[in-house]
Formats: C-alpha cells, structure tokens, sequence
C-alpha cells in the first residue's frame, strides 16, 4: 500500500504545487503518492505565471497544475504545511489524522510570494526546494492504516 504525503498552502497556486512536483520527481518511486492542496484553494486554477517561472529555473514544470481545494482530497498519511495556520486547517479537516503527521515544511514556514516580484518566487522556490530535498521520508513511508 501506497503511503500518501500531501503538500499544503492557501491557495495551491504557488508554494504547494512546487512542492509536490519537487517531491514527485525526488520520489519517483510507486509506494509514495504525493499530491498538494490549498485550505482556501479554488479548484481549476493554474499556477501562477511567476511561479511557473521560478519553477522552470529549478527543473519543474508547473504548467499542467491545476489547484486543488483540502476538501476535495482523502486524508493523507502525513502533511506538510507552508505555515502555521494551514496545520490547524488540516488538523481540522482531517481529526482522526495523528497530530504528528502534520507539520510545517521546514521549522519557521514559508510565507507567501503571491502578488511579489519574481525575485521573491526564486527565493521561496529556493527555501521549498532545500525544505523537500532535506525531509527524510522513510520514517514517513508506513500508512498510518499500518502504524
């Protein structure tokens, strides 16, 4: 059985999707399904042009990504958060998931470039990069079904 790792913002147009896409391609692998989710995400937008930009520098293509709101999704065996507030919407969302299995993508969060400079995409990119090439997902890799 597949273990399945949700990557979590607001609005699943920026932060998110980038994290997922980096995931995916870092565990290619058939018993991880990565997927990513907005708390206040509008279903069927793309990815904003200045994320699709900054994405394209580090390798990924955003172009095909298509949001997602955390109501439209199962409940995940782990989740990763951009910040604080979106660990409570998914604790919320989701109450019989171990507190544990959601936490912050790295230990202080990663604001939101929404409406910035692509200066300012770049270096969230950068951060969301380091934060998913630094998570150790072995320990993660059980379904809680199995835990």
């Amino acid at each position: 059985m597949a273990a399945h790792v949700l990557f979590v913002c607001t609005g699943n147009i920026c932060r998110s999707p980038l994290a997922e896409h980096l995931a995916r391609r870092r565990w290619d692998r058939d018993d991880i399904v990565v997927l990513s989710a907005g708390t206040h995400g509008q279903p069927g937008l793309p990815a904003t042009s200045t994320m699709v930009a900054a994405g394209r520098e580090i390798g990924i293509d955003l172009r095909c990504h298509r949001s997602r709101d955390i109501t439209t999704v199962a409940q995940p065996d782990i989740a990763f958060c951009m910040e604080e507030h979106q660990i409570a919407a998914v604790r919320a969302r989701f109450p019989a998931m171990d507190p544990d299995r959601v936490r912050l993508l790295d230990s202080v969060g990663i604001p939101d470039p929404y409406g910035m400079t692509l200066d300012r995409y770049r270096f969230t990119a950068l951060r969301i990069q380091t934060a998913v090439d630094a998570l150790d997902i072995e320990g993660w890799l059980q379904p809680i079904s199995d835990v």
